[in-house]
């Protein structure tokens, strides 16, 4: 049913989506989290489903679940309910990211300390790896070090680029390392890695250069891949969980897959026609 809901205790590595069809096209993404704190998302009436794994259960009941409005972790939280409107800062850090969420108003990724103004007509406000934030009333005196401060505007801005050490959305919660590798390649990796039986090392096709490549995942709950010269890929295991034989068909219908001997003999049944080796494949260069 559409609406706004809450994952109050979420597990790591929890993982939602709001999808706009069901082929297993990661253009039928609409909007997905990665995150392992509190989460909020509304469910538009038009959307066409919606998928979830290790996040617990979601709740309507949007009361507040924090235990000071003026000093909290990373999560997404309601204003007004479970934080209160004003001048925030925080530690930060290199993987710091904050939202002001009512439309995308203010973002920003400090590689400092950040200070953030949260006004009483937002909606809400998501951070992650930024650490505590608390009221401006409550900080010492004393100036801080290489404070970034966010302008804020009254109407929507677009996200600033993140830096090459970020990690680009690549939908469906796969990620590439930002200038490692393509969305189209780490669509690949998680694609192989499933149809593999998560074997340690698989062959990978990149469709942006037309050659092959060895990559090797490990991690729980977040799958790491890595392979070629440096190209890194991640996804959460529940994602990898939530995704059926029926995604791997449609993705296999309808992405550049390459035409590789199928290695997965007594595994899964490899879906689509691949069945030949590509010549000049190569399992070392960068992706």
């Amino acid at each position: 049913m559409a609406g706004t809901y809450r994952a109050p205790e979420p597990t790591l590595g929890c993982y939602w989506e709001r999808i706009a069809g069901f082929s297993g096209d990661p253009n039928d993404t609409l909007a997905n989290d990665l995150t392992s704190a509190p989460t909020v998302v509304t469910i538009l009436p038009t959307d066409a489903g919606f998928k979830t794994s290790g996040c617990g259960t979601w709740t309507s009941d949007l009361s507040a679940i924090t235990s000071s409005t003026t000093s909290f972790p990373a999560g997404t939280y309601i204003v007004n309910v479970d934080i209160s409107p004003g001048t925030y800062s925080t530690p930060g850090g290199s993987g710091c990211y904050w939202e002001r969420l009512s439309g995308f108003i203010a973002n920003d990724l400090p590689t400092g300390s950040a200070v953030v103004t949260i006004a009483p007509t937002d909606r809400g406000f998501k951070s992650a790896d930024c650490g505590t934030f608390t009221a401006a009333s409550q900080r010492a005196a004393s100036p801080t070090p290489n404070v970034t401060q966010a302008a804020v505007s009254a109407s929507p801005a677009t996200a600033p680029p993140k830096p090459t050490s970020g990690w680009s959305d690549c939908a469906g919660g796969v990620e590439a390392r930002s200038g490692t590798t393509s969305c189209d390649f780490a669509q690949n990796v998680f694609y192989e890695y499933y149809e593999s039986s998560e074997m340690a090392e698989f062959p990978v096709y990149s469709p942006s250069t037309g050659m092959t490549y060895q990559m090797s995942c490990t991690g729980d709950p977040m799958v790491m891949c890595t392979g070629g010269t440096g190209a890194e890929v991640r996804f959460p295991l529940s994602a990898l969980l939530a995704y059926t034989e029926s995604d791997a068909r449609a993705y296999a219908s309808s992405h550049d897959l390459g035409a590789l001997v199928s290695p997965w003999a007594g595994s899964r049944q490899r879906p689509g026609v691949r069945i030949a080796a590509r010549p000049g494949s190569s399992l070392g260069a960068c992706a």
